[in-house]
């Protein structure tokens, strides 16, 4: 696409209105906006090829927004905003790539809402190094209506993709780095991406960062993260917890907002007299606000533990340790367990293997009784299913009380009832054979991490 193409300036003549649509059900009358807008344009962004940027100016102080449309009869609209008087801008998210759009821009005058005829413009084409899902199945009366968007990792890329398996925004990791664990910041404002070198250039993690962009690409910091290998998380007050590689034995590490690195626990401590402790290894980190504590999973000895903030101490500890938790049934313990974590109602929930040496993955959940330290199973999903992984995988409890598997190196997200019918089906079959998908979390508002 040339720089011609690409800017697609749509210098609007403001005195020309039409009538359109606003959230799909509302007209909004035409007018005259010339005494309140001039000069606006819309251009693709320079390095993200799916966010639509439009520009004006503002001649008086009025509220407005942008509406926009790529699937048929079907408008979004950016966030309302109160306009100062000169130049603005607002982006466009949740177009997919080479896709055309239409927009209309907005403004609230004394009489209400004046709307501008339509006008168009197209988003870059996939970048070719993105692998592209493929939708197996999807049934809209059933799944989450309020979880639109999922963020996943991909190793080079972050994305963004949509309830049709469509890529709506892409971030690329830079060369001889991966990301295996991007997510939201604790309070979703921002994103979160890993930048690891442990697995890229096989250093040790000594050069793995972290950092904190918005949507549009800004970063607004990067943080050094030695020993980084894998999971990592941030706290209510912006600390950044990762666990880092320390020969055979790992570490739960902290970077304060000041800047300063604190040691929170050691997986050997943790493990205490468990036999042969070997290598320590972990693929997520959790952190509970109203217990102030980490469930720190360890893939290394099909073991998570709760660790308590302030002390580093195991609270308790559930799987295959020499003090952990029984399971009830004893055959629904899990294995090689990955994105446990405590739902909202406080039940454990984790992907597992079916059991030991059987990867098929399932989806695990228990409920916990203090008193006689065990782990009750209350639902599972996954088993005779057939979809097998040998690494990664989570799970999330939607909103709706859904449940979204991701099957990790099986490269399949799929969302499933709690009666068991899956109501939604994505296969990122064009991974590589070593492709895997990282860290997945649904999202609801992808304007939340806009400027």
């Amino acid at each position: 696409m040339s720089p011609t193409t690409r800017l697609a300036t749509l210098l609007l003549t403001l005195a020309s209105l039409g009538v359109l649509a606003c959230d799909k059900t509302v007209d909004v009358p035409s007018g005259d906006l010339s005494d309140h807008v001039t000069g606006v344009t819309a251009t693709i962004h320079d390095e993200l090829g799916s966010v639509v940027v439009v520009s004006w100016e503002q001649l008086d102080e009025r509220s407005g927004w942008v509406e926009y449309s790529f699937d048929a009869g079907e408008w979004l609209t950016s966030p309302e905003l109160e306009l100062a008087s000169g130049d603005q801008e607002q982006i466009l998210l949740g177009i997919p790539y080479g896709t055309d759009v239409s927009l209309r821009l907005v403004n609230s005058l004394d009489e209400g809402p004046v709307a501008s005829t339509e006008v168009s413009i197209a988003t870059d084409r996939l970048p070719g190094s993105i692998s592209s899902p493929t939708m197996i199945s999807a049934d809209t009366e059933q799944y989450d209506p309020d979880t639109p968007y999922l963020l996943v990792a991909l190793w080079d890329w972050t994305v963004v993709v949509d309830r049709e398996g469509r890529v709506v925004w892409a971030l690329e990791v830079p060369a001889f780095r991966g990301a295996m664990q991007s997510q939201p910041s604790y309070d979703h404002s921002t994103l979160l991406i890993d930048h690891g070198s442990f697995w890229a250039i096989f250093d040790g993690g000594e050069a793995s960062q972290v950092i904190r962009v918005k949507i549009d690409g800004t970063v607004l910091q990067t943080y050094d993260t030695p020993g980084l290998h894998h999971p990592f998380t941030e706290i209510a007050d912006g600390s950044i917890v990762w666990s880092a590689i320390d020969g055979g034995n790992e570490t739960l590490e902290k970077l304060t907002p000041a800047g300063e690195q604190q040691r929170i626990a050691s997986c050997h401590a943790l493990l205490g007299s468990y036999g042969d402790k070997g290598y320590c290894g972990s693929n997520t980190i959790r952190w509970r606000e109203s217990t102030d504590s980490f469930l720190y999973s360890l893939y290394s000895h099909d073991t998570v533990f709760e660790v308590d903030h302030a002390t580093g101490q195991a609270l308790r500890s559930f799987g295959h340790h020499d003090d952990a938790w029984d399971f009830d049934p004893p055959s629904s313990a899990f294995w090689w367990q990955h994105g446990g974590h405590y739902t909202e109602a406080g039940t454990l929930i984790t992907s597992s293997y079916r059991a030991d040496e059987d990867d098929e993955l399932v989806v695990r959940e228990y409920e916990l009784d203090e008193q006689t330290r065990t782990l009750t199973e209350i639902w599972s999903f996954g088993e005779g299913q057939g979809i097998h992984a040998e690494t990664m995988g989570e799970v999330h409890r939607l909103p709706g009380g859904n449940t979204l598997h991701n099957y990790g190196s099986g490269a399949r997200l799929r969302e499933v009832t709690p009666e068991g019918e899956v109501v939604w089906d994505l296969n990122w079959d064009g991974l590589d054979a070593d492709g895997e998908l990282g860290r997945s979390t649904p999202l609801e508002d992808l304007y939340a991490f806009a400027p």
